[in-house]
């Protein structure tokens, strides 16, 4: 029988807002993430509309999570979930931490102590389930105002995202935090900030392609601009709980296009101040390789990892951050490997022409690129060719059982 999830919010005209969610609203999406049905969580703010919503929670498991003063993350309700029996959530110190899950006659009795004492009702209930205990990451005091500013910190910080390298953690994310929380305020999806970002990119671009210098250097910073405004997007969606498979495929299409824009930027102003080199033809070549090494990169994403993101790709060449390091730490191969794949990203490209641009050397950004798709492509096709032999090897063992091991 599927759960239903009641969440107790702060009465209405006191709702305490966090990075862009009330209190409420927030528990409810963690509930969903958790894996609660969307249409059995269930937001009620007084004694009133838990009366009105009894014939909906009655005769299912009950998830109850107390959000009226906390800001809840999955820590909170995930370890509840997935067993048999009445489990309250419980703090280091084994006090009560405002989330239970009960079923059967343990559900009604929880959901009559509520009715009978809305505000405290859970309490003594609860003090009777089995005990989990959470961390310090399952959830934050949220009303005072100082509570409500230091969750707010808390809940970027609970939003850090381990692909990060050193240039993503201490130069675009520190630069994107105020627009951040400025797209937390505004009726902006996470997809239509992506969208912002990439049109933002190609504007810069479009601008950079001129003769003029200044223009140059003007549409190389719009371009930063949206390299900055990148990482909004994936912000937003983490502190909102609005992550989707088509938002991770615009940020990584967004990317892709700026970089064949910026391509076309740099050949286009590269061959207007040097008319008598071959730089159009060499701009047409490195578009084609690149686009081609974005397509061998796609395919695996899509058909091998099913996964919605470009940067799981790293894994197959073995660098990154989502590669696993053993106990003797990295070698020189997988540390030269990291650093070539940092400075193949828009993170670094686009702030380096622009600095290049800014002391005339905007034929060294071009030649940079044209060299980097060459040098891309040949570790791209090395490890699809890879791939490629070891799907047909398994294929070949599936068909001849006497083949595993070869």
């Amino acid at each position: 029988m599927d759960t239903t999830a009641l969440i107790v919010a702060p009465p209405r005209g006191q709702e305490k807002y966090v990075t862009g969610l009330r209190l409420g609203e927030r528990a409810r999406r963690v509930a969903i993430k958790a894996g609660v049905a969307s249409g059995r969580a269930i937001v009620v703010r007084s004694n009133r509309e838990l009366i009105a919503a009894l014939p909906r929670l009655e005769g299912h498991p009950l998830l109850f999570i107390r959000a009226n003063r906390h800001v809840v993350a999955l820590p909170l309700v995930e370890p509840l979930l997935g067993e048999r029996g009445a489990r309250a959530a419980v703090d280091a110190a084994g006090d009560y931490a405002g989330a239970a899950y009960v079923a059967g006659d343990g559900a009604r009795a929880l959901l009559e102590a509520l009715a009978a004492d809305f505000e405290a009702g859970d309490g003594p209930v609860a003090a009777t389930f089995e005990k989990v205990e959470v961390g310090d990451r399952a959830r934050h005091p949220a009303w005072t105002r100082q509570q409500v500013k230091a969750a707010d910190a808390w809940q970027f910080q609970l939003i850090h995202k381990p692909l990060d390298g050193f240039l993503p953690a201490h130069y675009q994310r520190p630069l994107a935090r105020p627009f951040t929380r400025m797209f937390l305020r505004l009726p902006l999806t996470p997809n239509m900030i992506s969208v912002v970002s990439t049109i933002v990119s190609l504007t810069g671009c479009f601008i950079a392609a001129m003769p003029e210098w200044n223009l140059h250097v003007i549409g190389l910073a719009i371009l930063v601009f949206g390299v900055i405004l990148d990482a909004c997007d994936g912000e937003v969606a983490r502190l909102r709980m609005q992550e989707s498979k088509i938002g991770a495929w615009l940020d990584a299409a967004g990317d892709d296009i700026a970089r064949i824009g910026l391509i076309l930027a740099m050949g286009f102003h590269v061959s207007a101040a040097h008319p008598d080199w071959p730089v159009l033809w060499i701009m047409a070549g490195t578009v084609g390789l690149t686009v081609t090494g974005m397509l061998l990169i796609y395919w695996y994403c899509i058909f091998v990892l099913g996964s919605s993101s470009n940067q799981d790709y790293e894994a197959v060449l073995g660098v990154g951050n989502n590669v696993e390091v053993g106990d003797g730490g990295k070698s020189l191969k997988r540390w030269l490997g990291d650093i070539a794949t940092t400075a193949a990203r828009r993170v670094f490209i686009d702030p380096a022409a622009l600095i290049l641009a800014l002391l005339g050397l905007s034929w060294v950004a071009f030649a940079g690129l044209a060299a980097g798709s060459v040098f891309a492509l040949i570790v791209i096709l090395q490890a699809h060719i890879g791939i490629v032999q070891s799907r047909r090897r398994t294929r070949q063992a599936g068909r001849d059982p006497s083949l595993v091991g070869e």
